[in-house]
């Protein structure tokens, strides 16, 4: 079974199309669906509200930014709000945020300081305060 038509990925970027809160407009809706029809084979989002791209385009989605849970993946899986979530942030505070939280052990969490994103703007690496071992 191939669950993507292709390798090509259309990965999350700031278009300010979404509504402040996150939820998905026409004009985002309508940037997808060209991009989906130029041949995509997975979208990555993020926005709250991912379903109405999946609906839109025929194409599946992820949901990347702010999922700092394994419950609140999981919802967003279930609810078929996406068809994957990108958990990232969290993983850099805590390399074995994925083990821990399914052992039910403390994790280090991700504060929301976005040092982890100077890298995208000259600095030499990724860096998080929260992770001294980066």
């Amino acid at each position: 079974m191939q669950i993507f038509p292709n390798r090509i990925v259309f990965p999350a970027f700031q278009t300010n199309f979404a509504t402040p809160d996150g939820f998905v407009t026409e004009p985002l809706l309508q940037m997808y669906k060209k991009i989906a029809r130029g041949g995509c084979g997975l979208i990555i989002i993020g926005c709250i509200a991912v379903s109405d791209c999946r609906r839109s385009t025929g194409v599946p989605v992820m949901c990347a930014g702010n999922i700092r849970s394994l419950e609140l993946a999981e919802k967003i899986v279930s609810e078929g709000r996406s068809d994957l979530v990108c958990i990232g942030r969290s993983r850099l505070a805590d390399p074995y945020f994925i083990k821990k939280s399914i052992n039910g052990e403390p994790v280090n969490k991700c504060d929301d300081c976005r040092s982890c994103m100077f890298f995208l703007h000259g600095a030499p690496s990724v860096s998080c305060p929260q992770n001294p071992e980066l």
